[in-house]
């Protein structure tokens, strides 16, 4: 027991010290480009920016070295002097002395930081975790990217490359624990500003529409934090579902800040090189960042009439910052830019089989409609459409028609309002749009509530934002507390919100058995199932008897398969 409360406190104390270098390597870029701090909620912004541009420095180290301290220890220093200059250029006058308002609220936050620890301080329990997720940190610590390691494990070379913001924390106390770190500090940064935003809205006159979003934003991510159990996982499911809500709050506060040139132009870069790197965490972003990048340039071009070509270059170079390494190393692993999409493949030895691809992105898609049917059965047929109904219906209500149904109400409640609500018009509902996008998208190409994050959830609270804007603050302040309270109240049971210390060692090692290939390569195999959680290296549940080395001497050289060559 002591074990476990020492180590939920290390991984909240941690957590604090990584949100610190985070906002302070964010916070460097602001100034790079020129940029001051303008509202409060920055901090958030930057945090979630200098997030990004860890992910951004990753994936160019990650071609030439492993990622290892080295990469721990550029970031923590660039945070730490950028968190440093953003302390010195805001004491413009001497501090006032804590207030009673200040210690409570820190007293929350401290509080919500141990409670988020303690449901991270587990073994992962998320099956993809151990079918590849651990596997795919190991080898970005011990290697640079291997060519043709898609040949090896096919999910290796989905080149998620959240796996390097991983694999940059699995150091020191947190080596083979990163588990315990990676989606929890996203968790709790969103969190903080949720917290923030409905302090905002209890305490302060004037409230704007990015504190209002976060504010309906708490209940959701409370529960879905307690009931997903991504808090000790390595998932890139849960990154994208946080960076989803986050960029589309940021188009929020662009909604809400003065109309400010250089502020605009400044997050109108930050939203779209975040949804650059939202695609190379999830290819399925893909949709929802250029909806979101369109919605961006459709309110800046709002706010100041005209967008400089000069500020389209930067951004234009920001994304491609983003992208062109990614696709390189997706070259490097699999042979294609964009893989599991059978094109533009390069004419490299290790290139995987398009046959593969496409067998796999079948299976993909016919999964997502319905796990208990072939691809023959549900890709030339609506026949998955009723089980996919009866299946969202019985197990995924919360998820997905829970909040359809809030949206609606929220679309009555409007309707019925003696005054008018405060908006633009038509332009208010335009962050609406973005997920709506997504969903059709995502409806027709891979329909799994998984797949969908939390752009269910986006809907509702951006119409709940907008139709409860404008409405006397009582009357808000008591419709947030009272809605926030039921739905955590009717979807959190008591002990799984509190929860239990589990096994807070290192990550499972599965037991495994030695195969060897015609060349002579010995390949660790699960002994049972198809998970091999944090094994040693080379591992995979897929053994293939013509998989060789591209060098006898070297596994960092890559592999390939015989008919490849």
């Amino acid at each position: 027991m002591m074990a476990a409360i020492k180590q939920v406190l290390l991984v909240a104390g941690t957590w604090i010290m990584l949100a610190v270098v985070l906002r302070g390597f964010g916070y460097l870029l602001r100034r790079v480009f020129r940029n001051p701090e303008t509202v409060a909620g920055d901090w958030h912004i930057d945090a979630w920016t200098g997030w990004g541009a860890s992910i951004i420095f990753l994936q160019i180290w990650h071609i030439f070295l492993p990622v290892d301290w080295r990469t721990f220890s550029i970031v923590c220093t660039s945070g730490i002097l950028g968190s440093i200059w953003a302390v010195a250029a805001s004491r413009t006058e001497p501090w006032p002395g804590p207030s009673r308002r200040a210690v409570a609220t820190t007293l929350i936050f401290a509080l919500t930081t141990i409670w988020l620890a303690n449901h991270a301080v587990r073994q992962p329990a998320i099956r993809d975790t151990g079918l590849y997720h651990l596997n795919a940190v190991r080898w970005a610590v011990e290697y640079p990217v291997v060519p043709g390691l898609g040949n090896l494990h096919g999910r290796l070379a989905f080149n998620n490359s959240f796996f390097l913001y991983a694999a940059m924390l699995d150091v020191g106390p947190f080596a083979h624990k990163s588990h315990q770190l990676v989606v929890g500090l996203l968790m709790l940064l969103v969190i903080w500003r949720c917290l923030q935003g409905l302090v905002h809205l209890m305490i302060e006159r004037d409230n704007n529409g990015a504190d209002l979003y976060y504010a309906l934003f708490l209940a959701p991510v409370v529960v879905w934090c307690v009931a997903s159990g991504h808090a000790c996982s390595l998932s890139p499911d849960a990154a994208v579902y946080l960076l989803g809500l986050v960029t589309v709050g940021a188009l929020i506060s662009d909604r809400s800040d003065p109309a400010q040139e250089n502020s605009v132009n400044y997050r109108l870069g930050a939203i779209a090189s975040l949804a650059a790197v939202g695609v190379t965490v999830k290819l399925s972003f893909a949709v929802f960042a250029a909806a979101l990048c369109i919605a961006a340039w459709l309110t800046a071009r709002s706010q100041l009439r005209r967008v400089r070509p000069g500020a389209f270059a930067i951004i234009g170079l920001v994304v491609l910052s983003v992208l062109l390494p990614w696709m390189t190393r997706g070259v490097i692993l699999s042979g294609y830019p964009l893989y599991p999409i059978p094109r533009l493949g390069f004419p490299v030895e290790w290139r995987i089989d398009a046959h593969v691809l496409v067998t796999q992105s079948d299976w993909i898609r016919s999964w997502a409609r319905n796990p208990l049917s072939t691809p023959a059965e549900t890709l030339n047929s609506w026949s998955w459409l009723w089980p996919w109904i009866n299946r969202v219906a019985s197990q995924h209500a919360p998820d997905m028609i829970l909040p359809c149904a809030l949206a609606v109400l929220a679309l009555l409640i409007r309707r019925c309002r003696t005054a008018p609500a405060t908006s633009r018009g038509a332009s208010a509902w335009t962050p609406v749009a973005v997920p709506i996008v997504a969903l059709v998208a995502w409806f027709f190409s891979a329909p799994d509530p998984r797949f969908a994050g939390s752009y269910f959830w986006i809907v509702c609270i951006l119409v709940m934002t907008v139709a409860l804007a404008g409405m006397e603050r009582e009357a808000l302040r008591i419709i947030v507390c009272v809605y926030s309270v039921v739905l955590v109240a009717l979807q959190v049971n008591p002990i799984r919100f509190l929860h239990t210390w589990k096994d807070p060692g290192p990550a499972h090692v599965a037991e495994v058995v030695a195969r060897t290939t015609d060349s002579g390569l010995t390949v660790w195999v699960p002994k049972e199932g198809d998970q091999c959680w944090d094994s040693p290296l080379p591992s995979t549940p897929y053994f293939s008897p013509i998989l060789e080395l591209r060098d006898p001497t070297d596994m960092g050289k890559g592999f390939r398969k015989r008919h490849t060559r």
